[in-house]
């Protein structure tokens, strides 16, 4: 996926239009417009401003493969894009949300035992 294809899916994931984040950045709609058209790829500078619009690094608009967030306490942390996506769904669809909310000191062999459960509950449904 390209530059112009990931911004355009974060403004779909975040349920916005070009229109809306035009507004909260100063970056006209016709720029969006000629983006999404071919005609003009983003400058570095608007990379700059709809990376930090969207909090995701540069290189993740760009399609690195990995991407820097930092934590509550400003730790730098490296993450994968396959990760990054999986947190993104996480944390943006509350069904999944419940889960780490209710149950945050989950081990990883807790949500994997926790997973397992609700794949069956979802077979066995499906029967």
């Amino acid at each position: 996926m390209g530059i112009v294809e990931n911004i355009f899916k974060l403004i779909q994931e975040k349920g916005l239009t070009p229109a809306s984040v035009s507004k909260d950045t100063g970056i006209s709609q016709a720029l969006f417009s000629q983006w999404k058209s071919g005609k003009q790829k983003p400058s570095a500078e608007k990379l700059k401003i709809l990376a930090q619009y969207f909090n995701v690094s540069v290189g993740y608009l760009m399609n690195d493969e990995k991407t820097t967030v930092h934590d509550p306490e400003g730790n730098s942390i490296v993450i994968d894009r396959e990760t990054m996506d999986i947190i993104k769904k996480i944390t943006q669809n509350p069904n999944y949300k419940i889960i780490f909310t209710a149950y945050p000191d989950l081990t990883p062999e807790d949500l994997i035992q926790a997973l397992k459960v609700v794949k069956a509950l979802k077979d066995l449904k499906d029967e």
